[in-house]
């Protein structure tokens, strides 16, 4: 025992001079035990100590994921609620659009809708009906007292075989003109006019002229849209509550220049006959037009599009014949007498632009108030209802053909070509077909 409390004292004696402390000694007792322990036992410690490290790694992984996710939330928190402001503007801005598309649409349908002007238009119909009837009679009239003149071969005024019009060049009543008789009036005498529309000027026409090169730099002409070019017939003008309707649709259905060709003082009542053989020196008025358009703004043929109305439908086709490769012609109902079975020279033909579409609406015979040809005139020909009368419209028989044929003047008219076509008579009788459809002994219409 003595021995050992020596060894004890001298080992806390070397303790202390080597300057071990308490803390100290467990460590150096903890290691020299470990040099003690088995290999297993350190495997197994190893393995906590990988597990622990594994633990940390997972756990920090998490924290990275939850920061990652915190980040992504918040993008896409950001991200959403941009949206929905961009919703909210979206919707607003629909609203808008909507209210002004509304606004936009009640305002088309105050300029479509004007009874009391298109009462005014069915009333000219009349008039226009009774003009042709007249017009017809009279022409043929003055053409069957030639044909009786034997003896005299020779035109009764040489001096109208041509006639010449400056920058419009000449006009010939010879050829499949010569049975018209007739020439073009003077530029001066017609007086056409080409008002510009735009979306910028939807109401305030912008004349243009084609011989006058600021009217056309000047305009608010844009040779990047296409045209529409409108062309009234007989008896109209580009003020008709038609024409407003139409360019107004165009305009607010597509972004588009609209040009009307307003030849009102050549195509006025009574003279149809004379209207007829002035479209063709309208057309060729629309073709410098365009040429002049074409010229000055860089536009081409291929972005107009002709729109013409009755005899308008043939000026359309005089144009689109001088210019050769004009993009569309639209006939709506072009004007039957004197152009139904003549020559596709002397009227609007499928060979006038790329694409020529004929709508007929009224080809009813001329003695049942039909003014527009039945006879297909283009590439596609429409014919709704069958194409003759439709359903609803006013029956210019009735009225304007009845008043016409008991007139004074058409009873004078009648007796007199009912004399030379047909017998004597001292009456105004229902052959009324026979005495306005004959051409040279043929009947125009079968």
């Amino acid at each position: 025992m003595a021995g050992t409390s020596a060894m004890r004292d001298d080992g806390d004696q070397t303790v202390a001079r080597n300057g071990f402390n308490s803390s100290m000694m467990s460590r150096w007792w903890r290691s020299k035990s470990d040099n003690n322990r088995s290999s297993s036992d350190v495997n197994a410690e190893l393995r906590h100590y990988q597990w622990q490290l594994h633990q940390r790694q997972q756990q920090n992984q998490r924290v990275r994921s939850q920061e990652e996710n915190r980040k992504l939330w918040s993008v896409w928190n950001g991200a959403q609620e941009k949206l929905n402001e961009e919703n909210d503007e979206q919707e607003t801005s629909a609203n808008s659009t909507s209210q002004r598309e509304t606004e936009e649409s009640l305002a088309l349908l105050e300029n479509l809708v004007h009874p009391e002007e298109e009462l005014l238009d069915e009333i000219n119909d009349r008039q226009i009906i009774q003009a042709v009837i007249a017009s017809m009679a009279q022409w043929n009239l003055r053409k069957l007292q030639k044909m009786q003149r034997k003896t005299d071969r020779h035109r009764s005024r040489r001096d109208e075989a041509m006639v010449c019009y400056n920058e419009l060049g000449c006009f010939r009543d010879e050829g499949p003109f010569s049975y018209l008789d007739l020439l073009p009036a003077p530029p001066e005498e017609i007086n056409t006019r080409f008002f510009l529309y735009t979306a910028r000027n939807r109401d305030t026409p912008h004349p243009l002229v084609y011989n006058n090169a600021s009217t056309i730099m000047t305009s608010p002409y844009n040779a990047s849209l296409p045209t529409k070019v409108m062309i009234h017939g007989f008896g109209s003008s580009c003020q008709r509550i038609w024409a407003k309707e139409m360019r107004t649709a165009l305009i607010s259905v597509g972004d588009v220049n609209v040009i009307c060709v307003d030849w009102e003082n050549g195509a006025n009542l009574p003279n149809y006959v004379r209207a007829a053989v002035n479209a063709r020196l309208v057309g060729r008025q629309v073709s410098l037009l365009v040429t002049a358009i074409n010229g000055m703004l860089g536009s081409k043929n291929a972005d107009f599009h002709l729109i013409g109305f009755s005899l308008g439908a043939h000026v359309a086709g005089f144009a689109g014949s001088e210019l050769r490769n004009v993009s569309r012609i639209t006939g709506l109902d072009p004007a039957g007498p004197l152009f139904e079975n003549y020559d596709p020279r002397v009227r609007l033909d499928s060979t006038d632009a790329d694409l020529v579409d004929v709508i007929h609406s009224n080809g009813e015979k001329i003695y049942m108030g039909g003014l527009g040809a039945w006879a297909p005139m283009g590439d596609i020909d429409f014919y709704p209802n069958g194409g003759r009368m439709q359903k609803g419209c006013t029956n210019l028989f009735v009225g304007a053909v009845s008043d016409m044929i008991w007139s004074a003047d058409a009873c004078v008219i009648l007796e007199r070509l009912t004399a030379v076509l047909l017998h004597p008579s001292n009456k105004c009788y229902g052959s009324f077909e026979e005495m306005v459809t004959f051409r040279d002994n043929k009947k125009l219409y079968q």
